[in-house]
C-alpha cells in the first residue's frame, strides 16, 4: 500500500514488512535449501519491484537552504532519513513524539539486527540515533546545518528490544555554529 502523507508518497506496509522480515532473518536457522527458496522469493520481489526513480528532494532541500521550507518540505526531505524515515527500510523507526523550535523527542527499541555486545546496541548505532536527533533538533527549528563534531561518553550499555528516549535541543549559537544538546 502506498499512503499519502502531507503530498509525499511513503510505502508504509512494505517498508514495515520489510523490517519484520530483517528481524525474523536474523534470528532464523534453517538448512541450506530453505534459505535458498527465500532467497528466490525476495529475488522475485526485487525483480517485480524493478529500479523505480527515486524521488527528488532537491526543491525541498533549497526552499530549507532559502528559508522558505514548511513543515512538507522537511517531511518530504526526511521520508528517506536512515533514522526514523518511514520510506527507508534500514531506519530504526523512531516515534517522534515532539518536534518542534523546542527540541524534539522520541522513541524507539532497536531489534537484534542494531546488536553489538549481547543483548546491547551497537554503540555506532547509537552515535547514529544521536546524530540523527540532533539534525531532527534543527530541522524542527527550521535551521540548517551539518554536525562538525559529535562527542560521546558511554556510561552504559543501551539494551536491545527495550524502549529508548531520544531528546534534542538547540542550546545556543556561536556565529555560524549551532549548539546541541543530545539525551
Amino acid at each position: 500500500e502506498i499512503v499519502l502523507v502531507t503530498g509525499v508518497q511513503t510505502c508504509a506496509l512494505p517498508i514495515s514488512a520489510m523490517q519484520l522480515l530483517a528481524e525474523r532473518l536474523i534470528r532464523a536457522e534453517a538448512d541450506e535449501a530453505t534459505l535458498a527458496g527465500w532467497a528466490e522469493q525476495l529475488e522475485a520481489m526485487v525483480e517485480t519491484v524493478g529500479i523505480p526513480e527515486r524521488r527528488d528532494t532537491r526543491e525541498a532541500n533549497r526552499k530549507l537552504f532559502t528559508g522558505k521550507a514548511t513543515a512538507d518540505d522537511i517531511y518530504h526531505m526526511m521520508d528517506y532519513d536512515p533514522v526514523g524515515g518511514p520510506s527507508n527500510p534500514i531506519a530504526p523507526q523512531v516515534q517522534w513524539l515532539q518536534e518542534d523550535q523546542d527540541g524534539i523527542r522520541g522513541e524507539v527499541s532497536l531489534g537484534l539486527q542494531y546488536q553489538g555486545p549481547p543483548g546491547r546496541a551497537h554503540g555506532g548505532v547509537i552515535a547514529w540515533l544521536l546524530d540523527a536527533g540532533l539534525s531532527r533538533a534543527l530541522h524542527a527549528a527550521f535551521r540548517l546545518g551539518v554536525t562538525g563534531t559529535l562527542n560521546i561518553r558511554y556510561l552504559a550499555a543501551t539494551p536491545i528490544e527495550a524502549p529508548i528516549e531520544c531528546r534534542a535541543h538547540i542550546t545556543g549559537q556561536e556565529g555560524r555554529k549551532d549548539r546541541k544538546s543530545v539525551v
